[in-house]
């Protein structure tokens, strides 16, 4: 079997975030797999909002992974810009040459995927594009850098989506799950505490009221029963949602690094994920992990969740927030997916040979 070197271009820890996460687990899946991965990010640069602090000397990073983050320093100059672009493209172009990458692979399209489609042009080596919701509905969908996304997706090598409307550019789309949690580390577990617990995770930003952040402490403050409430969140809109509800009673946590998301999630029973007022509706990898470990989703619209019925019983798993009672059953017991990790990472790994022509 001809051994494999991939660079993959992407956000990644300490980046909070489900494409940085979902990065991670892939690096480590295909290490273990033999593969040598090199991750170009510019990671560091993060802005403290969205940067996960507790990432530092537990970084948890299997052998066979080698991280390559942009240079930090940007020489003012008029206009001023970070140059993330710019970076991005040099390193990539260094890794290149340096570890004779086989394949790139990409996620999110900006500025990832760009950088992925000019160091391609450059080099020669095939590059596959993965996106995520944000960056079609903020700049596809818009038509803002069309040409140039236009070009990147054309390209490219494959691109990995259920967006069937991107063959008119590329009639190699490949479908593959978004993502599938390691089922060793991501397992129900009993509790060792009796009293049941809740939670919210993810960003709070400036629009946080269409996340519904609001109506999650509404719900919560109107049950019967003695329970706690976690918010694992930060963001730009934390200070304004704190100055405005005050909720004395619930737990802020500040992000963790993806490898200790399994403990957290093993010690909760609900995830509050209310998506009616989502502006940008899309796959949630934290809802995938939550049920890994035995939690049940409590939403505003069930119906909402048929995308993920290949990953497990939504009947079982999602739970209608308005229709909820403590008499659901909250023991847990077998692993509720229905995809097994190690399948997913061969999947990837059959991709990438298939753009290689191996």
């Amino acid at each position: 079997m001809v051994y494999l070197k991939i660079c993959i271009v992407s956000k990644f820890p300490p980046i909070q975030g489900g494409i940085a996460s979902k990065t991670y687990w892939l690096a480590r899946g295909l290490a273990e797999a033999g593969l040598e991965v090199h991750v170009v990010t510019n990671a560091l640069a993060v802005e403290d909002d969205y940067k996960i602090g507790s990432c530092g000397k537990d970084f948890l990073l299997p052998e066979g992974i080698f991280i390559h983050n942009i240079e930090q320093e940007t020489p003012w100059h008029i206009p001023y810009s970070k140059l993330f672009q710019e970076k991005l493209l040099n390193k990539l172009l260094g890794v290149c040459n340096q570890y004779k990458i086989d394949l790139i692979d990409s996620h999110y399209l900006i500025p990832y995927g760009i950088a992925a489609f000019l160091a391609g042009t450059i080099t020669g080596i095939p590059y596959i594009v993965r996106h995520g919701g944000s960056d079609l509905a903020k700049f596809w969908d818009k038509g803002l850098l069309n040409e140039l996304l236009k070009r990147t997706l054309s390209n490219a090598s494959a691109i990995v989506t259920d967006k069937t409307d991107l063959g008119i550019l590329n009639n190699n789309l490949v479908n593959l799950p978004r993502y599938v949690p390691d089922e060793r580390y991501f397992h129900p577990e009993a509790k060792e505490e009796n009293q049941i617990s809740f939670a919210y995770i993810g960003k709070i930003n400036y629009y946080w009221q269409h996340k519904g952040l609001d109506r999650i402490l509404s719900y919560w403050d109107g049950f019967s029963f003695d329970s706690s409430l976690f918010f694992l969140a930060q963001g730009k809109g934390k200070a304004d949602f704190l100055a405005q509800y005050k909720p004395d009673k619930v737990k802020f946590l500040d992000f963790i690094p993806p490898w200790k998301m399994p403990s957290f999630l093993q010690k909760i029973d609900f995830l509050f994920h209310l998506v009616n007022d989502n502006p940008i509706p899309d796959f949630s990898n934290i809802v995938v992990e939550a049920v890994a470990c035995g939690a049940k989703i409590l939403t505003d619209n069930p119906s909402a969740f048929i995308c993920y019925e290949e990953y497990f019983d939504v009947n079982k798993y999602v739970l209608s927030v308005d229709n909820f009672s403590i008499n659901h059953n909250i023991t847990k017991a077998e692993q509720p997916l229905k995809i097994k990790y190690a399948t997913y990472i061969k999947q990837n790994i059959e991709l990438y040979r298939k753009a290689c022509a191996l």
